[in-house]
C-alpha cells in the first residue's frame, strides 16, 4: 500500500468517526481524537490525500464546529468549498457557523448559495429562515420555513423511517407556531431515534400549548441526557413558574447561572425572588441582567415592580418609563409583558400613562384581559 493509499484509509476511518448520525449529541473525546488524527495527516491534503481532501476539510470543519471553535470551522469549510465549489452542504454548514458568530448577512449568502446549488435542500431553507428571523425579517423567514416543510414532507414520502427529517420538519412547524402539528413529528423522530434535540423541541411545543407537566417531563429527559443543557433549564423553569413551583424554578435558574450566566437567567430568577418576597435579592439579580445586556426591556419592568413594592416610587417610575421607552409597536409581539407591567405600575403610582401597549397587545391576540389580571 502506498503512503497516499494509507493516508486515504486513515481519512476514511476518521470521517466515519465524525460522520455517523450528525444530529446526535457529540462525544467530545471522540471529536478531539478525530481532530488529532486529521492534524496528523501531512499537508497539503490536495497532494497527500488527493480527491479525499475536500471531504476531509468538510468533516474537519464539522468537528471544529461541534467543539465550538467556529473560526477554525469556517477556515476548514473555506478549503472544502475551494476544492469543491459545488458542495451545497459545505455552504450550508459554513453558513450555520457564521450564524453562531453573529455574521448573519454572510450566513444568508452561504444559505443562498446552498439553495442555488440544490433548490430542494430543506435544511438550508430552515437555516436561512432561522437567520432571517435573527435579523427580524420575519415575512421572509416564514416563507423559508414553509418551503422547508414542503421539502421535508417530500423526503418523508420517499423515506418514512428517516428520524432526522421528522425532527427537522417538527422544528420548522414550531417556527410557524404550529405546535400541535409539530408534536407528532417529534414523537415519530423520538420513536425512530430518540435524540436530545427532539425531546427539547417537543417540550417547548408542549410548553407553548400550556401542557406544562408534559413539557417538564421532556425537559427532565433532556437534562438527564445532558446536565448542562441551558435551554432545558430555562424552559423547565418557565413551566414550573406556570405551575406555581417557584422554588423549583429558582433551582433551574441557579443551574443556568452556574453553567452560563446570562441576562435571561438572572432576570427570571429575579422575577421568582420577587414573587416569593425576596425583593432586595431580586433587585440584585435584575441589576446583573442589566449589566450583562444593557437596555434589557423585561428587567426594567420587573425592577419597577420591585421598587414600588419597597415604596421607592421615584425609582419605580424611572424603571417603568425606561421599559416603555424601549417598547415599540414592532417589538411588542416579542416583548408584550414588560410594557403591560410598566403601564399598570405607572397607573398604580398615579402617574399619567401616554402609551397604550396593553390594549394593543389584547387587540393583537397576544394576551387576554384575564391573563393580564394574573401577570
Amino acid at each position: 500500500m502506498t503512503l497516499k493509499e494509507s493516508l486515504c484509509e486513515i481519512v476514511g476511518i476518521v470521517n466515519a468517526m465524525v460522520d455517523a448520525e450528525p444530529w446526535k449529541e457529540p462525544n467530545k473525546a471522540t471529536l478531539e481524537t478525530a481532530l488529532r488524527l486529521y492534524e496528523a495527516i501531512p499537508q497539503p491534503w490536495e497532494e497527500t490525500i488527493g480527491e479525499k481532501a475536500a471531504d476531509g476539510f468538510y468533516k474537519r470543519g464539522n468537528v471544529y464546529f461541534k467543539l465550538n471553535d467556529f473560526e477554525k470551522s469556517i477556515a476548514s469549510f473555506d478549503k472544502a468549498i475551494e476544492l469543491d465549489p459545488n458542495d451545497a452542504v459545505a455552504y450550508n454548514n459554513r453558513g450555520g457557523t457564521k450564524r453562531e458568530l453573529g455574521q448573519y448577512e454572510q450566513a444568508i449568502a452561504d444559505f443562498d448559495k446552498a439553495i442555488e446549488l440544490n433548490p430542494n435542500y430543506a435544511v438550508a431553507y430552515l437555516n436561512r429562515g432561522y437567520t432571517k428571523r435573527k435579523l427580524e425579517r420575519f415575512d421572509e423567514a416564514l416563507l423559508d420555513f414553509n418551503k422547508a416543510i414542503i421539502d421535508f414532507s417530500r423526503t418523508i414520502e420517499l423515506n418514512p423511517d428517516d428520524a432526522v427529517t421528522y425532527q427537522y420538519r417538527g422544528f420548522a412547524k414550531i417556527e410557524l407556531k404550529q405546535y400541535e402539528q409539530a408534536i407528532p413529528d417529534l414523537d415519530k423522530a423520538i420513536e425512530l431515534n430518540p435524540h436530545i434535540a427532539a425531546y427539547c423541541h417537543r417540550g417547548f411545543a408542549k410548553k407553548e400549548l400550556k401542557q406544562f407537566e408534559q413539557a417538564i417531563a421532556d425537559f427532565d429527559k433532556v437534562i438527564e441526557l445532558n446536565p448542562n443543557h441551558i435551554a432545558a433549564y430555562y424552559h423547565r423553569g418557565f413551566a414550573r413558574i406556570q405551575l406555581g413551583l417557584y422554588e423549583a424554578a429558582i433551582d433551574d435558574y441557579d443551574m443556568m447561572i452556574g453553567v452560563d450566566p446570562d441576562e435571561y437567567a438572572f432576570h427570571n430568577r429575579a422575577f421568582l425572588k420577587f414573587k416569593i418576597g425576596k425583593t432586595d435579592d431580586a433587585i440584585v439579580d435584575l441589576k446583573c441582567a442589566l449589566q450583562i445586556a444593557g437596555d434589557f426591556l423585561p428587567s426594567y419592568a420587573v425592577l419597577g415592580d420591585c421598587y414600588r413594592a419597597l415604596g421607592k416610587n421615584s425609582d419605580a417610575e424611572t424603571a417603568y418609563t425606561k421599559a416603555l421607552e424601549l417598547t415599540t409597536p414592532e417589538n411588542l409581539t416579542q416583548n408584550y409583558r414588560p410594557p403591560i407591567r410598566a403601564e399598570r405600575g405607572l397607573k398604580a403610582l398615579g402617574r399619567e400613562v401616554t402609551t397604550n401597549y396593553t390594549q394593543l397587545a389584547i387587540e393583537k391576540g397576544l394576551i387576554t384581559e384575564k391573563e393580564i389580571e394574573v401577570l
